[in-house]
């Protein structure tokens, strides 16, 4: 591209760096499936940033704008923008953009955008990045279930984040979390996090409160997070479904 070089204060990330997350970001906009619910913005926003690609002093001042207006659009435009014009100085601006806070997480977390396994995969390779992206994941979580949103909306957003976990690093602050999600949900949202809470802490005391749950499905999915385990808590659990009196349970999973 000719014209103006990136002025100095978009330069955020580290010249060692940047390759890489140019080339995630790329990657990315290469999968990902745009939500239809803002076509027209969408497109409208990618045609206003590509008459400012000579000037990328004035498609910095766009792009201010325009996420202050309409943050989900905007995502999306930019990440269009990188898919449609890689190596460029306007797929560079459009990436510090999305790089500079979490949308790159939020893309990600869209049901729809991609599918579970292509998100979790990304997700790897962007906590190369971003550390505490699992962190993140069980905060978004908690504030959609905290948002009065439509239960529907909460069931599929909140489900597809919470299905995301188990392929990231998970200290015990994200057990914790997912127990808090646990005490906050209904019944599916809490199957869903009581089987990633197996998953990645067999030992929490937490799962004995879950076989206590008045909802068969949330017992079972504890059985199936633990399911292939030996230790002496995972066969304590697997005692304590024998004696359920749930067909999800004690009736069907040790049987045929």
């Amino acid at each position: 591209m000719q014209g103006n070089s990136l002025p100095d204060d978009t330069k955020t990330v580290g010249p060692d760096s940047e390759p890489n997350w140019m080339d995630l970001v790329t990657a990315i906009a290469g999968m990902v499936v745009p939500p239809k619910t803002h076509e027209p913005l969408r497109q409208a926003m990618v045609a206003a940033l590509a008459e400012c690609s000579s000037n990328p002093a004035a498609a910095l001042r766009q792009l201010n704008e325009m996420a202050k207006e309409h943050p989900e659009a905007f995502r999306f435009a930019c990440l269009d923008v990188c898919g449609r014009l890689p190596g460029t100085d306007l797929a560079r601006l459009a990436a510090y953009q999305l790089i500079g806070n979490d949308s790159m997480i939020v893309i990600l977390c869209t049901p729809g955008c991609l599918n579970t396994a292509k998100a979790a995969q990304m997700l790897q390779r962007l906590a190369a990045f971003d550390p505490l992206i699992h962190l993140k994941l069980c905060l978004r979580v908690i504030e959609l279930l905290c948002s009065g949103s439509a239960p529907e909306e909460i069931q599929q957003r909140a489900g597809h984040m919470i299905a995301l976990l188990p392929g990231l690093a998970n200290p015990p602050r994200v057990s914790d979390l997912l127990q808090l999600i646990i005490k906050l949900a209904n019944h599916r949202i809490r199957a869903r996090a009581a089987i990633v809470l197996a998953k990645i802490d067999p030992n929490s005391p937490a799962l004995e409160a879950c076989l206590s749950d008045p909802y068969p499905r949330v017992r079972a999915d504890v059985v199936e997070g633990l399911w292939g385990r030996s230790s002496l808590h995972s066969r304590m659990v697997f005692e304590m479904a024998l004696a359920d009196p749930s067909q999800r349970l004690g009736g069907n999973p040790f049987g045929s």
